[in-house]
């Protein structure tokens, strides 16, 4: 009887179903020394930033044959051992997705917004400035109206005694305001009675005598040295004389309209200028 043999049969070796996760775990948990990976990068073809935190991962520290090691056996190693055939597991500890275009639209409108709040911060500061740039300029009208109107001096600072001036008699037909107004910009000058400086009274004086009217010296002499007129009957080259507690303390030549000519005080010019003062009284000595 021929007997036969059948070779035995072979098996197969297991295969172990790859995955995703065993084809990243298997490097991790056959390497020679402790690792930790803590996190991984994706980048995702729709625009997306992933970031995965992962736990840590097996150590080759223990052997296979030594399932029962003692925890200060593993805390002789780097980090959290575990044995080599242990089996790896990754948890997802984090997720953030950030949209890289609406990332750059939010700083678009975060800079818009920056803009905005510094254009209305502008306009406010311009706003301000100009409202302390019209105080200033109120505060300087009022300074300019004080500083036009002279010192209270009783008479203007002249007195009867100084000599009457000899200045040449002006073409016949010239007016008080004509001959006025050829002493714009002289000096103010205490007690002055030539073009050398003027007080008020001394230029009231010298002007009128170059028309052939002798003036009293002083202020207060020259407001009764004619005739007493009202403000609505006052006309241009009437003497105009302010008066205040200690009586008549300056005078100018009367144009018109409201203005006049005079010797203000020291510093101050011989000018055209508003009568400042509803304290006055006129005179028409011509």
């Amino acid at each position: 009887m021929t007997v036969s043999s059948r070779p035995a049969a072979r098996h197969r070796r297991p295969v172990r179903t790859r995955t995703p996760l065993a084809l990243i775990g298997d490097p991790v948990g056959g390497g020679a020394s402790t690792g930790v990976r803590r996190s991984a990068v994706i980048a995702v073809s729709s625009g997306l930033l992933v970031t995965m935190g992962l736990p840590v991962i097996a150590s080759p520290a223990l052997a296979a044959d030594a399932p029962d090691a003692t925890a200060s056996q593993a805390a002789a190693g780097s980090g959290v051992s575990a044995p080599a055939k242990a089996q790896v597991s990754f948890a997802l500890t984090s997720l953030t997705t950030v949209d890289a275009g609406q990332y750059r639209q939010d700083e678009q409108v975060s800079a818009g917004d920056r803009a905005a709040v510094a254009e209305r911060a502008s306009r406010a500061s311009a706003r301000f400035a100009a409202a302390q740039e019209t105080r200033a300029a109120s505060a300087r009208s009022a300074t300019t109206a004080g500083a036009e109107a002279p010192d209270e001096t009783p008479d203007g600072g002249g007195s009867d005694s100084d000599p009457a001036p000899t200045p040449t008699v002006a073409p016949a037909g010239t007016s008080v305001i004509d001959v006025a107004k050829r002493y714009t910009g002289i000096k103010y000058r205490f007690g002055g009675t030539t073009p050398a400086g003027f007080d008020c009274s001394g230029f009231v004086r010298y002007v009128y005598a170059q028309v052939g009217v002798d003036l009293p010296r002083t202020a207060s002499s020259q407001a009764t040295a004619g005739t007493r007129v009202s403000a609505s009957e006052a006309r241009a080259g009437d003497i105009v004389s302010f008066t205040g507690k200690g009586g008549i303390y300056h005078n100018g030549i009367y144009l018109g309209n409201g203005k006049m000519i005079d010797s203000p005080r020291t510093g101050k010019s011989i000018d055209v200028r508003d009568v400042w003062s509803s304290s006055v009284v006129f005179t028409r000595v011509a």
